[in-house]
């Protein structure tokens, strides 16, 4: 089963290389692919939250815990380098802001 797909969605990919080969295997040639990733940081316009927030930390304890498991978060200029690795061409990377609030 392979190149059968013009449109493959994929939402929250923590995806290797090999996976990535295996996404374009059921893409056709010329076809779109769209994922969806979610990277967690805490930023702040203004500087509010410290490093003392509490949010802040356990943000970086989750991000801490997945490098250890060998699964750190999926970013959007890492999976471009995937994308384009596994011959994934014109690959374009949005980047959307949500707010936390306490």
């Amino acid at each position: 089963m392979s190149n059968i797909y013009w449109y493959v969605p994929l939402n929250f990919a923590a995806l290797s290389r090999t996976d990535m080969h295996r996404y374009l295997s059921c893409t056709k040639p010329g076809g779109h692919a769209e994922l969806a990733g979610l990277e967690i940081h805490v930023y702040s316009d203004d500087s509010t939250p410290t490093e003392e927030n509490a949010f802040k930390k356990i943000i970086t304890v989750i991000n801490d815990a997945y490098v250890k498991m060998g699964r750190p978060q999926s970013t959007g200029s890492g999976m471009k380098q995937h994308l384009e690795q596994a011959s994934f061409v014109d690959v374009k990377v949005t980047g959307v802001e949500k707010p936390y609030s306490p």
